[in-house]
């Protein structure tokens, strides 16, 4: 195979040894990063349910450097993804895997990114200044609030027939009022179900 080496933001390797994989890495986290050696270019396949499934993630951050996977299915403005250590004052610097960076411009008093958006899957590099945590919320718009989202209330569901599901629900939080919902869902029409 490619694959020669894999080492967690600690420096602790997975690496063959006398034709035995050995690793000295805790179990994988998806708020981790790690970097990977191949000796030639290689495509991973990885198949399986994705491993999302929170809204947030909350990473532990040591002081000076550390190795970030982003674990959120959704893109996402990297200023609003750091906002919460630029405010504490513990961000120094991020950067992706192309070494685009996220960094204060003193002259200017401002936070410069040239990073963008964060990406599913990929890895980002970043400095504290202390032991810190990171919270990675999902839901945060490019104006780095979370918007609104209705609260769905199934109030009420039962089979019609042998086939046929009739769903009652009431949604709220949309403009201050309430919306009912009653709905069938066929299976024979809706694969979904």
């Amino acid at each position: 195979g490619s694959l020669v080496k894999v080492q967690d933001e600690a420096g602790n390797p997975m690496e063959k040894l006398f034709g035995t994989w050995h690793s000295n890495m805790a179990p994988l986290d998806l708020t981790e990063g790690y970097m990977v050696q191949v000796n030639k270019d290689t495509t991973l396949d990885i198949s399986g349910k994705p491993a999302y499934g929170s809204k947030d993630w909350v990473s532990d951050l040591m002081q000076g450097y550390n190795l970030l996977g982003y674990p959120s299915n959704l893109e996402q403005d990297a200023v609003c993804a750091f906002k919460p250590l630029t405010k504490q004052g513990l961000l120094v610097q991020v950067n992706d895997e192309n070494q685009n960076p996220i960094f204060y411009q003193d002259s200017s008093g401002e936070w410069i990114d040239k990073i963008g958006k964060l990406k599913p899957g990929e890895g980002y590099y970043l400095k504290v200044k202390d032991d810190t945590s990171l919270t990675i919320n999902e839901h945060l718009d490019d104006n780095c609030t979370s918007p609104d989202l209705p609260d769905l209330v199934v109030s009420n569901f039962k089979l019609v027939g042998s086939d046929t599901l009739e769903i009652k629900a009431t949604i709220t939080n949309i403009g201050n009022k309430a919306v009912n919902i009653n709905t069938q869902l066929d299976p024979e029409s809706n694969p979904a179900y």
